[in-house]
């Protein structure tokens, strides 16, 4: 056998056992949740019908918070606007992040009224180290991770509370609902013991 040969053999095997590593290789789930913010032209619990007609359970709630960290809303949506957010019970891998994405962007078109957005919904995950929001816009902290979406990273936890970035949204920066993700992670940590309590108990089998 020649060296042309053995190598052409070897370097198949290699990549064939690379796409193997890579096709059996998922990710741990995370909290889904999202960021709503809106007018008065609809009420809170039609908003809230629709995202569990689509997204299941919610099992966290933030309070309402009047949203005037920026007026860069106001053109479309008015003034006086609000913001809260919402947790969903089902647990989503973070690689569908920009199907989800997309997604909330076709439920906006839900609560238009003249041509014009009532309601914005900003969908991210959490898991136990960071808070991640998808995003439609490149900046340099941005991953892209499809369809023209970006993961962007807005918060990171450690010494048992949440941090922001430097480049994290002006409200984000404040502390006015890291009680709400605080909350969110520690149900989502509950989950993920309980998933690995009910798999040992599978595998006891």
């Amino acid at each position: 056998m020649t060296w042309s040969l053995c190598h052409h053999i070897l370097d198949f095997r290699v990549k064939d056992t690379i796409l193997s590593l890579v096709e059996n290789r998922t990710y741990q789930p995370v909290k889904l949740f999202c960021g709503i913010i809106q007018n008065n032209r609809f009420c809170k619990r039609e908003i809230e019908q629709l995202l569990v007609s689509v997204w299941g359970e919610i099992d966290q709630f933030s309070d309402l918070h009047l949203f005037d960290s920026t007026n860069y809303y106001e053109n479309e949506m008015g003034k006086m606007l609000t913001r809260w957010f919402a947790g969903f019970y089902t647990l989503i891998s973070p690689e569908s992040l920009a199907d989800i994405k997309a997604l909330s962007n076709q439920l906006e078109e839900h609560f238009m009224a003249n041509g014009q957005r009532c309601v914005n919904i900003d969908p991210g995950y959490l898991d136990l180290d960071k808070v991640v929001l998808a995003s439609a816009k490149y900046g340099r902290q941005k991953i892209a991770v499809g369809k023209g979406i970006y993961a962007d990273p807005v918060k990171h936890f450690y010494s048992k509370r949440f941090h922001s970035y430097d480049w994290s949204f002006p409200d984000f920066k404040s502390s006015l609902y890291d009680y709400f993700f605080i909350e969110l992670r520690n149900q989502y940590r509950h989950q993920l013991r309980n998933q690995k309590s009910n798999q040992g108990e599978s595998n006891a089998f």
